[in-house]
């Protein structure tokens, strides 16, 4: 258990990783659980449940001037437990994260955790945010979950649920530490510059 914990936690380090660099802020409030306000989700004589969150990252839209927010849930998975087996449990994660985003909207505790303004303004998205910690799949995982998803999945027509595969998580970590080195480069540069422009006497002297 204590190793599984660790693993996801490596999930979270990347992905807040990632985001930061995009300019997303994480919510403080992380790994918990909230009511359900919907009875639309209970199933056969459940009187009562709750909805997990991994993470919330938010940001405003600048074309909209509208704040996102991801509802986010982390999974990390060797190449050995990404087979055949796994995918029901990818399509139940699935079915759990649209209910998550449909309830979130009109959750009165949801929004008092997560909201980090009280704004009409506001969507939200689900997020599935599936990490390969041996970086050893690189099979077509997103063409097989599409297979698996049914019609029945249910949120709000302003929403979205992005799933980010192995490949593209490697793809984004590539571009984020570019540009993190591109950043660190220019300001070597521009503090060099500035040195070298000291160095230069007045023409006047």
């Amino acid at each position: 258990m204590a190793e599984t914990k660790n693993i996801d936690a490596v999930a979270g380090i990347i992905s807040s990783k990632i985001f930061r660099e995009l300019k997303w802020e994480m919510s403080i409030h992380t790994d918990l659980n909230w009511p359900c306000c919907l009875d639309s989700h209970l199933k056969h004589n459940q009187k009562e449940k709750t909805h997990p969150t991994d993470v919330v990252f938010f940001y405003k839209d600048p074309y909209s001037d509208i704040y996102q927010y991801i509802q986010t849930d982390l999974k990390s998975y060797s190449n050995k437990t990404i087979t055949d087996s796994q995918y029901g449990k990818i399509q139940s994660t699935i079915k759990s994260l649209a209910q998550q985003v449909d309830c979130s909207v009109r959750n009165a505790e949801w929004k008092e955790l997560f909201l980090n303004e009280i704004t009409d303004k506001f969507q939200v998205h689900g997020m599935l945010f599936i990490y390969n910690h041996d970086n050893e799949y690189d099979k077509g995982l997103l063409d097989k979950i599409s297979n698996i998803l049914n019609s029945d999945l249910k949120f709000p027509t302003n929403s979205y649920i992005f799933i980010l595969d192995p490949v593209s998580i490697r793809f984004l970590l590539s571009v984020t530490e570019d540009i993190a080195k591109r950043r660190n480069y220019e300001d070597h540069n521009g503090q060099l510059a500035e040195f070298l422009w000291e160095k230069i006497p007045p023409w006047d002297s």
